[in-house]
Formats: structure tokens, sequence, C-alpha cells
């Protein structure tokens, strides 16, 4: 959906995909990803996760994110608590990115994974 290049750092991505619901429905990623000279993946993030939600809803608020997340700003009041299911999904107080394995980690089930 879109993509900004970021000379010497990571890059910016956003994209869309059909969401698993019983009603017609998207959600976007919105992260960071960078490549070395030969064109291998280094690096991916993924900064946030939104909501399902009708593709028209999300296409307005998937950019919006997109924006503020290229310009670097802080993402906080977008997340559940201040928003509700408007916009991003993940992360919040339970769900965290781990970039060195590329997936969301639920802190509680880790935890209780941990304790075994």
């Amino acid at each position: 959906m879109a993509y900004y290049p970021v000379k010497d750092r990571a890059d910016y991505f956003l994209f869309t995909r059909k969401a698993r619901s019983i009603w017609p429905a998207r959600e976007a990623i919105g992260g960071k990803v960078s490549f070395d000279k030969t064109g291998t993946l280094t690096e991916y993030e993924e900064v946030f996760r939104t909501w399902k939600m009708a593709e028209d809803s999300l296409n307005t608020r998937a950019l919006e994110l997109f924006d503020i997340m290229v310009k670097e700003k802080d993402l906080t009041r977008y997340r559940s608590e201040y928003k509700g299911d408007r916009y991003i999904e993940f992360p919040d107080d339970r769900f965290y990115f781990d970039k060195k394995d590329r997936q969301w980690h639920d802190i509680v089930m880790d935890s209780l994974m941990l304790n075994r």
C-alpha cells in the first residue's frame, strides 16, 4: 500500500491483507525493513498491526498511521486503550513484536510457557 525508502536506515512499509473474519474485512501492517547490497533481507520489524475493518476505513486509517510512523512520531495514542478497536490492535500491553524471531509474542502466554 505504501513504501518509504530511507537512505542508510531501514525503509518503512505498509501493506494490507484479507483478515480472518466472518464479514469482508482487511487489516494493515506497518513496519521497517532493511536489505543488504545483494538484496537479502537483514532486518524486519512490524511496528503496528491494525484491527480488522472494512477496506475504506482501513485505507484511510492505515495511511494516517503510516504517515505518523514515517515521521517517527509516537503511535501510542492510536492503541486500543485510547482508540478502542479503531486503529492499532498490536502492540498493546500484552503483545509485542520480537525483531529477532520476526513475530508477535504474547507476554502472558510467554510467561506461562517459561514457568513449565
